[in-house]
């Protein structure tokens, strides 16, 4: 009898020891490079806008073989550092036995046999077509769009296509990998790389302006509605001495400043000056840009906005910062004159005249 409970205690103990042991979160990566006798080998996690990690580190024996254990695997894009070669490797962080075969120089190409990673291999057959590692952006976009796995199309856009040119297919495979890696920290990275891009291109736009906003250059031309709707071509008004004055009716100084525009204007208008006012007022103030207008007494015809603010695109290519900023344009709409005021800007235009 105590024999028989002895071993009814034993069993339960044993399937309780059984139960409450944690799963199994170990991988396994194993390989077996030829021409990698005794080379290093180490496996780095790729996480945007941070250092890559380190994660396995590992030596192959005098046969190229290698294996690591890697506890808690998590899915993303892999670096496998094999002595000089770097190739790159996809995971969902699923795999639990992932074997490569390779040899070593293919390694550099992506000519590389990996079993046991489904993503993976997506990655790496579409990478070794392109042996000499230029990829062009279309077929990348390609397979971005039509992957099966939102990983692999992930990394490769991350690896491959500018941001700042290729947004749409970004935020395309960026909703297809939240959708099935919801709290991956590469979304994030993402966030962030786009955000990077953004105030890269800005400050781009922002040097080009200034590069082309200079004294005797050409004026970018400018084609916006006027508050009734009508559009005026800062091009149409070539012939004429015009100033450019970019404004808003929220900006006090812009304000302080009219009654002095106004002045030249009325001394001017009848020898062939004109003014061509830009509004960066926003959306939803257009009757605010409108009461300013009569306010101020602004009675010439032309006056523009695309209501988008500091976004304003005419205010973006002609790199304005601050306003009041005005640019003087002789008769064949070259730049004359920057910032001119007061006895300035009338010797300016009677030299023009």
């Amino acid at each position: 009898m105590k024999n028989i409970l002895k071993a009814t205690i034993l069993v339960l103990i044993t399937g309780l020891i059984l139960q409450c042991a944690p799963p199994d979160k170990n991988t396994t990566i194993s390989g077996k490079i030829d021409g990698a006798a005794n080379l290093g080998i180490i496996l780095e996690k790729v996480t945007p806008a941070a250092p890559n990690k380190a994660i396995a580190n590992t030596n192959a024996d005098t046969e190229g073989h290698f294996e690591v254990n890697i506890e808690n695997f998590e899915p993303g894009l892999y670096i496998l550092q094999v002595g000089a070669q770097k190739p790159m490797l996809v995971f969902n962080g699923k795999e639990k036995n992932i074997h490569i075969k390779a040899g070593v120089r293919d390694l550099g190409i992506s000519n590389y046999n990996v079993t046991g990673s489904k993503e993976a291999n997506i990655f790496q057959s579409f990478v070794s077509k392109f042996p000499t590692g230029n990829i062009p952006e279309e077929q990348v976009r390609n397979f971005v769009d039509t992957t099966s796995s939102s990983m692999a199309g992930m990394f490769m856009a991350f690896t491959r296509l500018r941001v700042e040119t290729n947004k749409p297919t970004y935020d395309k495979i960026t909703q297809r990998f939240a959708s099935d890696y919801p709290n991956s920290p590469y979304i994030a990275g993402y966030n962030a790389l786009v955000e990077q891009a953004r105030q890269q291109t800005e400050q781009r736009k922002a040097r080009e302006a200034v590069s082309k906003i200079k004294v005797g250059e050409l004026a970018p031309d400018i084609s916006l509605p006027s508050p009734d709707g009508k559009t005026y071509k800062l091009s149409d008004l070539r012939g004429q001495i015009v100033l450019i004055d970019f404004w808003a009716s929220w900006c006090k100084p812009c304000r302080i400043n009219n009654p002095y525009l106004v002045r030249t204007y009325n001394k001017y208008k009848d020898k062939g000056f004109t003014v061509y006012s830009v509004s960066l007022d926003r959306k939803g103030q257009e009757q605010r840009w409108v009461d300013a207008i009569e306010k101020d007494n602004l009675t010439w015809e032309y006056h523009v906005s695309d209501l988008k603010f500091w976004k304003s695109q005419p205010a973006q290519e002609y790199g304005v910062k601050g306003i009041p900023k005005t640019f003087l344009l002789d008769k064949d709409g070259k730049i004359a004159a920057i910032d001119p005021k007061g006895p300035k800007l009338d010797a300016a235009i009677d030299r023009l005249l």
